[in-house]
């Protein structure tokens, strides 16, 4: 069993708690610029992912976070290191949860999505949108 994502979100803010559970602030899909004429950065934001493997797999695993568009662009890369799977018990897949900040990133509007690769295997893709505000009157 490769490693896959269990699932992904962005947020403004996530943590994980005393208890090892996930907490997430202002989950989203969507950013909203004020203008099409130029790229904006984007506003800090955090990714929030729970991957599983086997225990076979080993417990490091490092990862590359990639965001890309429609056309398979990539326009940011962060090579993170390596981080640690713990196991939930008898039978159970082994678990790791992320949290990436990001910030700074600059976007035109489109469909992107944030790659999470293991070396060249794609582990998961969380899909987000960049969309211009509506002005009012237009």
């Amino acid at each position: 069993m490769a490693v896959t994502l269990k699932y992904g979100i962005l947020c403004d803010y996530a943590a994980i708690g005393a208890r090892g559970k996930a907490i997430a602030m202002h989950i989203f899909e969507h950013f909203m610029q004020p203008s099409a004429n130029q790229e904006h950065p984007l506003p800090a934001f955090a990714v929030l992912a729970k991957l599983e493997c086997s225990i076979v797999d080993g417990d490091k695993h490092t990862f590359t976070i990639k965001v890309i568009d429609e056309d398979a662009r990539e326009h940011a890369t962060l090579e993170l290191p390596p981080h640690p799977f713990a196991a939930q018990g008898p039978g159970m897949p082994m678990m790791g949860q992320m949290i990436i900040n990001i910030s700074g990133v600059r976007l035109p509007f489109g469909a992107y999505e944030i790659v999470i690769c293991e070396g060249s295997t794609k582990v998961g893709r969380i899909g987000f949108r960049v969309l211009p505000v509506h002005q009012p009157g237009s």
